[in-house]
């Protein structure tokens, strides 16, 4: 993304984004896996979430694998939008001792 300033990719990467866990819905391509990856770098442990083509979410699984380490990263085929997606991961998503749930 050749339009970001190089202050605000470094402010994507401050040490408080250490171990903070992101949700990022969109995440299987474009500007949400560009956040992501800056993220991961960061040291954010990033949940992804896409509606259409999971192919891409097992792409970017693999590609935030090799930026972070494995266990950084979980992908969620869901649609934010329809309640029952959103819900699906409700209790089951650990990253790293970090529950997602309320």
């Amino acid at each position: 993304m050749g339009s970001w300033s190089a202050a605000t990719l470094k402010a994507l990467h401050h040490p408080s984004l250490m171990d903070r866990v992101v949700i990022i819905t969109g995440g299987g391509r474009g500007f949400g896996w560009f956040i992501a990856e800056e993220l991961l770098k960061a040291g954010a442990k990033v949940v992804l979430t896409a509606t259409r083509h999971p192919q891409e979410l097992a792409d970017v699984q693999k590609q935030a694998d090799a930026i972070a380490g494995p266990g950084r990263c979980i992908t969620l085929r869901a649609d934010v939008g329809n309640w029952d997606d959103a819900n699906r991961g409700n209790g089951s998503i650990n990253l790293g001792g970090d529950n997602l749930t309320s």
